[in-house]
């Protein structure tokens, strides 16, 4: 308000320093502190009204560190509610859908643009999509949520134990790179579903080891984080081709020049499920942190 900046400004993910003297849970509640951080200033836009498509975009990838904080590390403390990991899992799924919309209009339709195809409407739900975002940051049950994990945070923490918060990371990380590297080794024979669960245990892996990055050897980390980025990426590319397909086919009987959309994302599809599988044997012949 001082500044008078109309916009509120975008917050995006920071690293994290956590002291290799600090007991597992008090990483923990670092490390939960860490990413609500990330997610307030980009929730309050949202419930403000006043927003775009980056800052759902990165609450998103909030809410998505928050649950891959709670599914590596919930051993970490004996306070662990069990209810955030499902109010936070629907929280995701109702951010879902306008993301996918700006995912097909910002990143999708200009390639297609680029191809020559036809042009078609997406739906005209924008405006009720925001309001029902808005709506949802404002709910009783979301500030809820936030307040009981403000008061995990700020409570006092009593619980010792003897292995550091560096090997017990480091043993979660080895594990789902373990299923990753199996997954890899048949990756084109796996369902959809089944490539989706690779898809996220490939980013719990990334946040996991961020969390916990500067308890590690720098170099080390660099290198591993930059192993896992190319099958990331392909990842997430086949996984906006999914969406959009399924998207698009229920236009198709009021907008048939669709079918050169969809023809489209058929090949391009298939091009990049193979280089997923590549990338994903790639990165499973690095060897894991120790």
């Amino acid at each position: 308000m001082a500044q008078n900046i109309q916009d509120n400004p975008v917050e995006f993910q920071t690293s994290l320093q956590l002291n290799a003297k600090d007991t597992a849970e008090i990483a923990l509640k670092k490390i939960f502190n860490h990413c609500l951080n990330h997610l307030l200033p980009n929730s309050t836009a949202i419930a403000s009204g006043n927003f775009n498509s980056k800052h759902v975009h990165q609450a998103r990838v909030a809410i998505r560190r928050l649950r891959s904080a709670i599914k590596s590390f919930s051993g970490w403390s004996l306070h662990i509610d069990p209810t955030w990991q499902t109010q936070l899992t629907e929280l995701f799924r109702q951010l879902g859908s306008t993301r996918d919309l700006d995912v097909i209009r910002e990143e999708l339709l200009p390639q297609l643009e680029a191809v020559g195809a036809p042009k078609f409407k997406l739906p005209e739900s924008e405006t009720t999509d925001r309001q029902k975002l808005t709506k949802l940051f404002r709910s009783f049950n979301f500030n809820y949520l936030i307040l009981s994990l403000i008061q995990f945070i700020e409570q006092d923490s009593t619980e010792k134990t003897k292995t550091s918060a560096h090997k017990l990371a480091l043993k979660k990380i080895s594990k789902l790179h373990q299923k990753i590297q199996l997954d890899a080794q048949n990756y084109l024979n796996l369902d959809i579903e089944a490539r989706h669960k690779t898809r996220k245990n490939l980013k719990r892996l990334r946040y996991s080891l961020e969390f916990v990055s500067s308890l590690c050897d720098k170099k080390a980390v660099k290198k591993y984080l930059k192993s896992i980025k190319p099958a990331q990426e392909s990842l997430g590319l086949y996984n906006d081709f999914i969406v959009a397909e399924e998207l698009l086919t229920k236009l198709v009987n009021t907008q048939p020049q669709v079918w050169f959309a969809l023809g489209w994302i058929a090949a391009e599809k298939q091009r990049v499920l193979q280089q997923s599988q590549q990338d994903l044997l790639d990165f499973a012949q690095i060897s894991t942190l120790q």
